[in-house]
């Protein structure tokens, strides 16, 4: 996903690729802010406008190259912006994974300010290791 959009020159296929995928993991959807939803409705703006300049300027060759310079990065601040708050709701979910699930290890709900940052500091094991 991070090949696709830092190399050199990303194009929108694969950008449109890779936004879907962050529905596979509904957890960390549902954590971003509602700035990823102004974002997404923003890059259609210069992704529509990065079309219209190639139909009209760089097919009959008076095309400005600032002018593409500055919608492709407009696009590409915002996919990052989105891809940021991605990564975000991904570690709010993991954080809070391991919180309920030590809350409801323990015999009482209560868990103490220093039991909470030692089980946010320890690894949390895998599922796979459960059934071996």
């Amino acid at each position: 996903m991070m090949w696709a959009l830092l190399k050199p020159s990303p194009n929108c296929h694969e950008v449109f690729f890779v936004l879907p995928l962050f529905l596979l993991s509904p957890c960390a959807v549902i954590r971003m802010r509602q700035f990823s939803i102004i974002c997404a409705l923003s890059t259609i703006v210069p992704i529509s406008l990065l079309c219209l300049d190639y139909w009209q300027w760089l097919i009959p060759g008076t095309g400005n190259a600032n002018y593409i310079f500055f919608q492709s990065l407009a696009t590409m601040v915002l996919i990052f912006a989105i891809l940021i708050d991605f990564i975000a709701g991904n570690v709010k979910h993991i954080k809070s994974a391991r919180l309920t699930k030590a809350a409801t290890s323990k015999s009482c709900n209560r868990i103490t300010p220093e039991e909470c940052k030692d089980l946010l500091s320890t690894e949390m094991p895998n599922e796979h290791d459960k059934n071996d």
